[in-house]
């Protein structure tokens, strides 16, 4: 894969909003294939800053880990 570096999600996720977002989507792309689940203290952060809807995805596979990501 040839995956970049595009900075501090929540930093972005705030900039995103201060320009126009109308919705984020937050997608851990190599959590599945790595077999791992999405990072919830990045997915925290960046819904702290966020102002409109987020969606998450990527290393979710059952209702423990979607319960995890949602800060349960």
């Amino acid at each position: 894969m040839d995956i970049r570096d595009a900075g501090d999600p929540a930093e972005c996720a705030r900039a995103y909003c201060e320009f126009g977002a109308d919705e984020l989507g937050l997608l851990d792309i190599t959590a599945t294939v790595e077999g791992r689940a999405t990072m919830p203290d990045v997915v925290k952060r960046v819904a702290e800053v966020t102002t409109v809807p987020l969606t998450v995805g990527g290393g979710i596979s059952n209702v423990k880990s979607a319960e995890l990501v949602l800060g349960g």
